[in-house]
């Protein structure tokens, strides 16, 4: 596995690493032990990838789906996603998990900012340009 550390206004790791994909669940428990996980991502990614995160983990995350395509990269999929952590009483401690890259990135990027203020957020890109 690769480590590309970046230091901005907050140090984060980019892990790189082929497959990589079935151990997620694995990775992001010792990243963020003792906490729940919500995996955001587009119906058409979530058919390809949803199973195999899912099963990466030892404690089965919660899931939300949206539909795909730009029309729906808006403030309403956002209230969305807020809505469904509010209703699984999910808390600042937890993490929020972007299975996708592009719009499902941006959005669940944004709704893990604004969620209580803000709560961990973990980007999952399926392509690499």
């Amino acid at each position: 596995m690769k480590t590309v550390n970046v230091s901005c206004s907050r140090d984060y790791s980019i892990l790189i690493e082929r497959g990589m994909i079935k151990r997620v669940g694995e990775i992001i428990s010792e990243v963020f032990p003792n906490r729940r996980v919500c995996i955001v991502s587009d119906k058409t990614v979530s058919d390809l990838y949803l199973d195999k995160v899912i099963s990466s983990f030892s404690k089965r995350p919660e899931s939300y789906i949206f539909d795909p395509g730009e029309e729906h990269k808006t403030l309403e999929t956002v209230e969305g996603i807020l809505t469904f952590l509010a209703e699984k009483s999910f808390t600042r401690s937890d993490v929020l998990v972007a299975l996708g890259g592009g719009i499902t990135g941006d959005i669940t990027g944004f709704a893990a900012a604004v969620y209580l203020r803000g709560i961990e957020f973990v980007q999952i890109p399926t392509t690499v340009l």
